[in-house]
Order: structure tokens, then sequence, then C-alpha cells
């Protein structure tokens, strides 16, 4: 299924999702999966692209119409025939802008490994995304970040900062 095929769906889960759902208690820890792209450029030069999957772990301190929480998230992904691994931890912030739609940005760093080459690199990353409640349990995500190698060798060899974009769902136990 290609990107857009993708973005179309959660855009038409979104809208189902607005329709079908009460008031979410985003409070709790929560896990998911995420399905996506990263994309970036070398030395100007668009694009390179690699598909991955990421599973999401985190918890949420709900307080009225704004939620604080702490994301964890793994990701496996394939480059240029090389498994690479990503594992990274973001503080986030939202706010509820509807009973059950809730927006959110956040920061954080994480490190990347590719075992083949036993090569790994530290990024920082800035991030926002959406979340609709479908359920009291059920959420679909759709994210987006963008990631900052602390690796110099990155930017000599004119490494553009990288931009994630994924959606999936992800499940509350609260």
């Amino acid at each position: 299924m290609s990107f857009g095929k993708m973005l179309l769906a959660a855009t038409a889960a979104f809208g189902f999702a607005t329709a079908a759902a009460n008031a979410e208690d985003w409070n709790g820890f929560y896990a998911g999966v995420l399905g996506g792209g990263s994309f970036g450029a070398i030395e100007g030069e668009c694009c390179f692209g690699v598909l991955g999957a990421s599973k999401v772990f985190g918890y949420n301190w709900d307080n009225g119409d704004t939620v604080m929480g702490i994301d964890e998230m793994v990701t496996f992904t394939n480059l240029d025939g090389d498994a690479k691994i990503s594992w990274q931890k973001s503080f986030r912030f939202g706010w509820e802008v509807t009973d059950n739609t809730l927006l959110y940005g956040g920061a954080g760093a994480g490190v990347s490994f590719i075992p083949s080459e036993s090569y790994s690199t530290g990024y920082g990353l800035v991030a926002t995304g959406l979340e609709v409640a479908m359920t009291e349990q059920l959420a679909i995500r759709a994210h987006a970040q963008m990631s900052f190698p602390f690796d110099p060798e990155w930017w000599d060899a004119g490494l553009s900062p990288v931009v994630s974009l994924g959606t999936g769902f992800v499940w509350s136990f609260n």
C-alpha cells in the first residue's frame, strides 16, 4: 500500500472515529503499532526513503484539557538491505481539541543502530501528532517527526535531517 493510500485510509478512519467515540480519558499506560516512512536528502538532492514499523509505549497524565506524557518508540526499518533499529524517548504535551481528539507536540532524543555495520548514532527530535479515540481503549494515531543526528559525519556527508511520517493504532490500559 502506498503512503498516499495509508494517509487517505487514516483520514477516513479519523472521520469515522470522530462520530463514533465518546469522551476519552487519556490518563494511563498505552501501547501501539505504527507503520510509515522516513525521508531525507543527500547534498540537497531529494530523496532517500525507507519504510518501517514502530512499537510505541508510554504513559499519559490527563489534566482536564491538557495531557502530558512520556512516549517511547522502537522502530525497525530496512536501509539499503541492512536492518536499522532506532530507540527513542520523548516528552509529549497535548490538548484535547474535542472530547475524543488529542493534538500533541513533543521533543526528545534517541539512538539508531545498524547491526551489520556496527554503526550507531544519537539524534534529537521534535514531533507532532494527532490521536482520535475510536473506543475507550483504542485510538488511531498519525505521527510526524524531524530527527537531527548528532554524528558530525552525517552533516559532513551532506545529509539532511530526516522527516518521518507514520500512522497506526494505540491501545490504552486505563
